[in-house]
């Protein structure tokens, strides 16, 4: 299921000459373009949606973005699509609110996620039970990930970790993984993930062990309280034989928990309290 949003010429403006928002498409980042289909997937936010490439000068381009998602979907989706609609002079049809004109970021937005949050009280029940995180922690997530790269540059030798997520006994959990001797800024998130490199064999590869805290349990070891970046928290870890030799002894097994992707995870506020 989809939010859908058609592209139609702004009034007064020339519609965009036949392939040039394809060749645009391919020259965004994130943007994979084959034959009438743009997908846009973001490999740092996790975030994807689609754009159907059409041959009609009164309607080139329609943009599906799937609901059942967390709301961080539509936030990315916002700032992508005001770029095109912008770059080609499109106005945008909003068939679930009934609206006409330039896109309007907040309204759809807002849009989607009553929407979103709506449609998955009809939803199978299957749907419903995916856990849950609160809207606020996604969003800090997704605003931390989307500027991954930069943060490193930024913060120079050190290696800005991701926010990943896993699942224990059912519960949402996020986590952000640290390598042996690599410094790294850590994001505020439940667990952290530490990684150390086993010993390898002649001509084999290498191999990882690892080992699970929460992240209250990591905090102590870092360098200073926490700092920000753009506005986002985060703690430095850079001495890190102690922390190691400490967690390593009681930490909790990877196979003992399940990954899972932002697209399988929910906004807590959509379905309630149920973690």
């Amino acid at each position: 299921m989809s939010y859908d949003l058609r592209f139609v010429p702004r009034a007064g403006s020339t519609p965009p000459l036949a392939g040039s928002i394809g060749t645009y498409l391919k020259q965004q980042p994130n943007v994979t373009v084959k034959k009438r289909q743009a997908v846009y997937d973001n490999p740092h936010t996790q975030v994807y949606f689609l754009f159907d490439l059409l041959d009609d000068p009164r309607e080139p381009l329609v943009a599906a973005i799937n609901v059942w998602r967390p709301s961080v979907f539509a936030l990315e989706a916002a700032e992508f699509i005001s770029l095109v609609a912008e770059h080609f002079s499109l106005d945008v049809v909003d068939d679930q609110l009934d609206t006409k004109g330039a896109f309007d970021a907040n309204a759809f937005v807002a849009g989607w996620t009553q929407t979103n949050d709506a449609s998955l009280r009809g939803a199978p029940s299957g749907e419903r039970s995916r856990p849950t995180l609160p809207r606020d922690d996604l969003v800090t997530h997704w605003r931390w990930n989307r500027h991954v790269g930069r943060t490193g540059q930024v913060l120079g030798e050190m290696f800005a970790a991701r926010v990943r997520y896993r699942v224990s006994d059912g519960v949402a959990r996020s986590f952000a993984s640290v390598v042996e001797n690599n410094p790294t800024a850590v994001p505020i998130v439940d667990d952290v993930m530490l990684m150390r490199q086993v010993p390898k064999k002649f001509g084999s590869r290498n191999t990882f062990e690892e080992s699970v805290s929460p992240f209250a349990l990591v905090r102590p070891f870092a360098v200073r309280g926490a700092e920000t970046v753009d506005g986002l928290p985060y703690v430095s870890l850079v001495d890190m034989r102690e922390l190691y030799e400490l967690q390593f002894k009681g930490g909790l097994r990877p196979d003992q928990f399940g990954y899972i992707a932002l697209e399988s995870l929910l906004d807590r506020e959509a379905v309630g309290t149920r973690s």
